[in-house]
């Protein structure tokens, strides 16, 4: 979820970037300390998330490898 304010920065990282290029150094968004996980928010200089979503991995089904 983002505001006006970011939304043509969020456009800019969905391009289809070379593998080991990172979308946040591109379009100049930083990374900042999230508080209860070790993962990572996004911003960008006076720019904070007011949203921020994160996952955790409950169980890997196994993947079938003729498919």
């Amino acid at each position: 979820m983002v505001d006006e304010a970011l939304a043509a920065t969020m456009n800019d990282c969905a391009i289809d970037f070379p593998s080991g290029n990172s979308e946040v150094e591109a379009t100049g968004l930083e990374t900042l300390p999230s508080g209860r996980y070790r993962r990572t928010a996004v911003g960008g200089g006076t720019f904070r998330a007011g949203v921020q979503t994160t996952c955790r991995t409950r169980f890997r089904p196994g993947v079938n490898p003729g498919r």
